[in-house]
């Protein structure tokens, strides 16, 4: 994987010039041109005076020229090695995200099912118990806990999207949304809050991580200023953000030699998105030999992960589940899956079996080669914190290429372990992946979204290669 900070052998430090000030200064002011785009698009939608069309392709059009001033802006920042003064850092990071975080969200309805969840949790109910309809009908039985909390969050509750089934958001997710719930009682600011926390966190780890590795600060700018975490989680109130600070503090674990703890982070991030759980084997797979400390730590881990885990694991899960329907059956902006999806459906067309199949043997194709990965990336044992770094990613990364969903907002799980590893074909998702607001006007969005990526990763597989055409110095930089 050439990333952008490796250097061509004898290369010595870059020298920041006016190029890079001048880059600088784009990257900022993009970002807060940007974050007043949002806070105007939401104003307007919420005071009736634009349609959902209209903001839908404003949305698109702006998003996706903000993440190529931002890519412009960064690449051309690391390449000088100049950072910005750290006033400077922190003003444009803290200024739109208070733009932002002003306006009504826009277009999004996940935040009512958070706000929601934090309300059950605080009443000391488990939210895996009850769908936002149990909750609907125990409104009219006077002496229902769960009617009474509906009665005082009516308003939020009459808002969750699939109030049939119960919550796909795991515990650790849960006492973040309860912590939001004791700021703001079904209220959007004590979300967006909660999330600002999180996200200076993980700002402030990677800032630690970028000095212990010896990587150049610059490459802060591809995590404080990206366009596509503002509009996700301060327009959007998506919840990923919660995950990122514990992914950076696994890398710092590493990097202090503490490898158990780093997979102890990692599975307390599986508490809020399960996926982070793929990382443990690449964080513990070096200590063995012995192979006694692996099982050990091993162990720790799944223990750990019980715990978490038991208000979920207490409880039968039904028809009404939300981990079981997102399993089965979620699928949306997806393009590997997507192109699977085609090609499987014409083989079965001829070989007269039901369509509907390709689901599954795809479901099945896409977490088979997710294990390779990991199975992998596992068995080179990376040792360092930067080539462990590197081997998240590429799990992440696989992760997110293979998903039958992939969201914007879920390309952020790999935006702290670009800031340390940056690549170009991953990072050009923050240009690519707003097109999916204009999906249901765009002809053959999906394609227009991933095929610049695949064909970007196909080139870079193959220079890999062994005789495989090597790069120039200077794409060796790209």
């Amino acid at each position: 994987m050439e990333t952008l900070n490796d250097q061509p052998a004898g290369a010595g430090p870059a020298q920041p010039g006016s190029g890079a000030a001048l880059a600088r200064s784009v990257g900022g002011a993009a970002l807060i041109g940007y974050a007043l785009l949002l806070a105007t698009l939401s104003w307007l939608l919420s005071e009736g005076r634009l349609g959902v069309d209209a903001a839908l392709l404003w949305l698109a059009g702006g998003s996706m020229l903000a993440g190529a001033l931002y890519l412009l802006a960064a690449t051309k920042a690391q390449r000088a090695r100049a950072a910005p003064p750290l006033w400077l850092l922190l003003a444009v990071f803290i200024g739109a995200r208070l733009i932002v975080g002003v306006a009504p969200p826009m277009l999004e309805t996940d935040f009512y099912r958070y706000m929601w969840d934090g309300g059950v949790t605080v009443a000391g109910l488990n939210p895996y118990m009850h769908t936002p309809n149990d909750a609907m009908l125990a409104a009219h039985e006077p002496g229902d806990p769960i009617g009474e909390i509906a009665r005082r969050g009516e308003s939020v509750l009459e808002r969750v999207n699939h109030p049939h089934l119960t919550t796909i958001y795991p515990p650790v997710a849960q006492a973040a949304f309860a912590a939001a719930h004791l700021i703001d009682p079904f209220g959007v600011a004590g979300l967006r809050a909660v999330f600002l926390l999180a996200d200076l966190c993980t700002l402030a780890l990677l800032l630690k991580l970028l000095g212990v590795l010896g990587l150049p600060r610059s490459q802060i700018l591809w995590y404080a200023w990206n366009p596509l975490l503002l509009r996700e989680v301060y327009s959007s109130v998506h919840m990923d953000i919660l995950l990122l600070p514990l992914i950076a503090l696994a890398i710092l674990a590493v990097a202090a030699k503490r490898r158990t703890i780093g997979a102890a982070c990692c599975v307390v991030a599986s508490a809020i998105k399960v996926w982070p759980v793929l990382l443990v084997p690449v964080l513990l797979r070096p200590l063995a030999p012995p192979l006694g400390r692996l099982i050990f730590a091993g162990a720790a881990c799944a223990a750990l992960a019980l715990v978490l885990w038991s208000p979920v694991l207490l409880v039968e899960h039904a028809s009404d589940s939300g981990f079981v329907a997102y399993g089965k059956g979620w699928q949306n902006n997806d393009g590997f899956f997507r192109a699977g999806i085609w090609a499987t459906e014409r083989m079965l067309a001829l070989t007269g079996h039901e369509l509907w199949r390709s689901h599954t043997i795809m479901r099945i194709v896409s977490v088979s080669l997710v294990a390779s990965v990991v199975a992998w990336c596992s068995w080179k044992s990376p040792r360092g914190a930067r080539e462990t770094a590197r081997s998240c990613l590429i799990v992440v990364a696989a992760v997110f290429l293979l998903s039958p969903t992939q969201f914007p907002w879920y390309w952020l799980w790999l935006l702290p372990l670009l800031t340390l590893t940056p690549f170009i074909p991953l990072l050009l998702y923050t240009a690519l992946l707003p097109l999916y607001y204009a999906q249901d006007q765009i002809p053959f969005v999906h394609w227009i979204q991933h095929a610049p990526v695949w064909a970007l990763l196909a080139i870079a597989w193959l220079r890999r290669r062994p005789g495989g055409p090597r790069p120039t110095k200077e794409a060796e930089h790209a």
